[in-house]
């Protein structure tokens, strides 16, 4: 969301939002491997490659990830 309005009564609100252009580097295919790592860790880097905020909860956040490959996968099917 860019832009939240509150206008009454009666009350009204506006909200507003513009889509990120994702088609390009969202949907690049890669090869990454991760290993001794955890799902956050994972997560903050592939969102940080896009310029987005990680967003998870602790359980999942910390859960421990041994190895994992990103093979010739885009961010978004990965």
């Amino acid at each position: 969301m860019d832009e939240i309005e509150h206008t009454g009564a009666p009350d009204r609100l506006n909200i507003r939002a513009r889509s990120a252009d994702f088609r390009e580097t969202l949907n690049t295919r890669r090869e990454k491997s991760w290993h001794k790592t955890t799902v956050g860790e994972v997560v903050k880097e592939i969102a940080a490659r896009h310029k987005l905020k990680m967003a998870l909860g602790k359980d999942l956040s910390d859960k421990p990830v041994d190895h994992i490959d990103q093979t010739n996968e885009s961010d978004a099917v990965f």
